[in-house]
C-alpha cells in the first residue's frame, strides 16, 4: 500500500502515519471543515461493486461496539474501491508503544490491563465465524487483529477478530489445512496440510511465495521461531528449516 499522508479521504485529511499491519495502514486525519482530528484505518484490500454492501454492514456491526475500553468507529466510506474505518483517535498510543518488546511489566500493571479487557468482552464472545468445512489449528496475528483458521477445505481463511467476517481465503492445498502460524513480524502466514507440504502465504497481498514438501505424510502442526528465522512443521518427523 502506497503512502497516503496529505491524500483526502471523505471529509478527511491524511496528516500522519500513525502504524502499519499486514491488512491495513493507520492514519491521523483532520476534518476538512471541523478541524478535529480522527484516526483512520485505510484497508489494503479493493472492493469490487459485489461485496461493498458486504463492508458496509460489517462497518456497521462495528460502529455499535461502544465502550469505554474499545476504540469506536465513527464512520466508514470506500474512496475508489479502497475501504476505510473512521475511528477515535487515541492520542496516548498503543501498548506496544508504551512497552516495546522485550519490556517486563510489574504484576499489578499486567492485572490492570487484563481487567480492563474483561470489562470490554464482559466474558462473552464478542465475535462468532460459522464456516461451512471443518475448522483446525488457528493463529491470531501478532497485532491481535486478525486470526487465520486452517479449514477442512483445503484453505487458509483469515477472519477479523471483531466482527468474524473472512477477509481472505488462501486456496493452494489439495487436502485439508490441519494447522496454521502467523510469523513474529505479521508478514506471512504458514499453512501445514494433509497434502504433506507446508505453504507460506504474503499477508499484504495474498500470494503463496514458497513450498515446502520435505514431509512423507500428514502435517499436524506448524510453528515460527519468536526471531522469525525457523519455521518448525510436524508430521511424521518434526524438522526445523530457514524461513526464506
Amino acid at each position: 500500500m502506497g503512502e497516503r499522508t496529505g491524500q483526502q479521504l471523505g471529509n478527511y485529511r491524511l496528516i500522519r502515519l500513525l502504524g502499519q499491519g499486514g491488512f491495513a495502514d493507520v492514519y491521523l486525519a483532520e476534518h476538512i471543515h471541523l478541524n478535529t482530528q480522527a484516526a483512520i484505518k485505510v484497508l489494503s484490500m479493493r472492493l469490487t461493486s459485489d461485496n461493498v454492501e458486504h463492508f458496509r454492514t460489517e462497518a456497521r456491526t462495528l460502529a455499535h461496539l461502544i465502550h469505554p475500553h474499545v476504540v469506536r468507529v465513527l464512520d466508514f466510506g470506500v474512496e475508489n474501491g479502497t475501504p476505510y474505518l473512521i475511528m477515535d483517535y487515541a492520542p496516548n498510543g498503543s501498548l506496544r508503544q508504551r512497552h516495546p518488546k522485550g519490556s517486563r511489566l510489574p504484576f499489578t500493571t499486567i492485572v490492570d490491563y487484563v481487567k480492563q479487557v474483561a470489562k470490554a468482552t464482559t466474558g462473552n464472545a464478542i465475535a462468532t465465524y460459522r464456516g461451512s468445512a471443518f475448522l483446525f489449528g488457528l493463529s491470531w496475528s501478532p497485532d491481535s487483529k486478525y486470526i487465520a483458521i486452517g479449514s477442512s477445505n483445503n484453505t487458509v481463511l483469515v477472519v477479523d477478530a471483531v466482527s468474524g467476517s473472512v477477509l481472505n481465503t488462501y486456496s493452494g492445498h489439495s487436502n485439508w489445512v490441519k494447522d496454521v502460524a502467523w510469523s513474529p513480524d505479521g508478514k506471512h502466514i504458514a499453512s501445514g496440510s494433509d497434502d504433506g507440504m507446508v505453504l507460506l502465504w504474503d499477508t499484504a497481498t495474498g500470494a503463496n511465495f514458497y513450498i515446502y514438501n520435505g514431509h512423507s505424510g500428514h502435517i499436524n502442526a506448524v510453528g515460527w521461531s519468536p526471531n522469525g528465522k525457523l519455521i518448525a512443521s510436524g508430521g511424521d518427523t518434526v524438522p526445523v528449516w530457514q524461513a526464506p
